[in-house]
């Protein structure tokens, strides 16, 4: 059971929206950095015994190292690792977690990355 204070329910729906807009800004992005093996990761996932399910947003830099015809993901942080890049999208740093095929989230954490994508509902 996830904490009710901290986490509400997401629904499924609504959180594949947030990663396919998420994937499609990226993906734009990395557009930028062709020929320089980096590349920026819209978000990391993190899977646990327990069944439970992170994503973590945010800005998640790679080099990328082909060895021996393998490619292999270095992990940079979370800051352009050279300052003559372009400035990536200011993806808020947020958190879902997937628990027993539901998605929980907290609830200030969905509007900030709602309010990023977008997504918002006027009223």
């Amino acid at each position: 059971m996830m904490s009710e204070i901290a986490f509400a329910k997401v629904d499924e729906k609504e959180v594949k929206e947030i990663m396919d807009r998420l994937k499609k800004l990226v993906y734009e992005y990395n557009k930028n950095l062709k020929g320089t093996q980096l590349y920026l990761k819209p978000y990391s996932a993190t899977y646990k015994k327990n069944g439970k399910r992170y994503y973590y947003f945010g800005r998640h830099w790679y080099y990328l190292e082909y060895k021996n015809g393998k490619l292999r993901w270095h992990y940079l942080g979370t800051y352009k690792p050279v300052s003559k890049l372009p400035d990536p999208p200011a993806i808020p740093e947020v958190t879902i977690v997937w628990y027993q095929g539901e998605y929980y989230m907290n609830p200030i954490d969905l509007k900030r990355i709602k309010k990023f994508l977008g997504m918002e509902q006027h009223e």
